[in-house]
């Protein structure tokens, strides 16, 4: 048990209750289109966490920017693979051409 600190599905509840704000103001400002977002570190925990909610409970689509190391594993996200709204960058974020061309091109809300 975590003393003093969120636990896992805690951290997730509270991500969530900070997304679902955005859903409801998403869904009626945006009607033509669908809500772009880029998430980094997509493939960690918490990060998978976010994208499979994206893509599951809501029509937004995912950038999803992550350099694939210890903590990244692309099998938290087998759910989201076939997925047309989901896309994994494998790279670093520090890499900054690389992700000027991933703004560039995805152009995030």
């Amino acid at each position: 048990m975590c003393w003093g600190r969120a636990t896992p599905v805690a951290r997730l509840r509270q991500i969530h209750r900070k997304i679902a704000p955005l859903e409801r103001h998403a869904s009626s400002k945006k009607t033509e289109s669908t809500m772009k977002i880029l998430v980094t570190g997509g493939a960690g925990f918490i990060g998978s966490a976010v994208v499979r909610h994206i893509i599951r409970d809501t029509d937004w689509t995912v950038a999803n920017v992550d350099k694939l190391t210890y903590a990244g594993n692309l099998e938290s996200l087998a759910e989201v693979r076939a997925s047309n709204r989901h896309t994994h960058f494998k790279v670093d974020i520090r890499d900054r051409p690389a992700i000027a061309d991933i703004l560039r091109g995805f152009q995030p809300d």
